[in-house]
C-alpha cells in the first residue's frame, strides 16, 4: 500500500506502520473521500474533457490538504515549498500535455 511505503521513506520504524495503519488509515479514507468525491464530480460534470487532466494535475495541493485533515500537517512532505514546488511541476505538466 502506497501509504504505508510512504510512512517509512518519511523514516517511520517498519514495525510502527501497522499499528499506524490500524489507527490513521480510517481517517484518511474519509478525508480523502470529502475532498476527491465533490472534486471529482466536478471535474467530470463540468469541466471538458480535454481540460480535465489539467485541472486534476493542479490540484495537486490534494495530498496536502488531505493530510492536513488527518492531523499530519507538521510532517515536512507536506510544507508549503514542497506543496508549491510540486504545484509548479503538475503545471508545468499539464502546459506541456495541452501544448502536445
Amino acid at each position: 500500500m502506497i501509504v504505508s511505503l510512504i510512512m517509512v521513506l518519511e523514516g517511520a520504524p517498519v514495525e510502527s506502520v501497522a499499528p499506524r495503519l490500524r489507527r490513521d488509515l480510517p481517517d484518511m479514507v474519509r478525508s480523502n473521500w470529502l475532498l476527491w468525491v465533490p472534486f471529482q464530480f466536478v471535474n467530470f460534470r463540468f469541466v471538458p474533457p480535454q481540460l480535465q487532466a489539467s485541472l486534476w494535475g493542479g490540484a495537486g495541493w490534494g495530498r496536502g490538504t488531505s493530510s492536513c485533515l488527518c492531523g499530519a500537517a507538521d510532517s515536512s512532505a507536506f510544507s508549503l515549498t514542497a506543496a508549491s514546488q510540486r504545484r509548479r511541476s503538475y503545471r508545468q505538466a499539464s502546459s506541456r500535455a495541452i501544448a502536445a
